[in-house]
């Protein structure tokens, strides 16, 4: 799944210079034979093959703790040229308004639930960017 989110967050003419990140908490399995998945599953997209290759995988920083001690090495945001003090763990922030608007999707059809679940995200990214000016 993973992949199919990637592939198409490149767009159909992604610029292989621009360097690319992906954390992911379980990167350290998801990293290996990203390349053959790809190649295999977007026969059309032999493109992506290089930056598949240069991509820089991290862990976030709450999850890597469970990780055995190589991993932490190896995928610890802080040990990542241009990290920053990034923690990586910004995309669950909005779980806790997801879990509200559940109780009111479990009885929405499928379009309705979209949409609810849509205007929620949609208000979490209006709060964040208002936040940040």
């Amino acid at each position: 799944m993973i992949d199919y989110g990637w592939v198409m967050a490149q767009g159909p003419h992604p610029n292989s210079k621009l360097p690319r990140g992906l954390s992911s908490d379980r990167g350290c399995s998801l990293c290996k034979k990203m390349s053959e998945r790809i190649a295999r599953e977007f026969v059309g997209r032999r493109d992506l093959l290089k930056i598949v290759e240069e991509l820089v995988w991290v862990i976030p920083k709450m999850h890597i703790q469970g990780h055995c001690e190589k991993c932490q090495y190896m995928y610890h945001l802080l040990y990542t040229p241009g990290a920053g003090r990034a923690c990586g763990e910004g995309v669950e922030r909005p779980w806790v308004e997801t879990k509200a608007a559940a109780a009111i999707c479990r009885d929405a059809l499928p379009g309705h639930r979209q949409e609810i679940l849509n205007d929620v995200h949609n208000f979490w990214s209006y709060m964040k960017s208002i936040g940040l000016g």
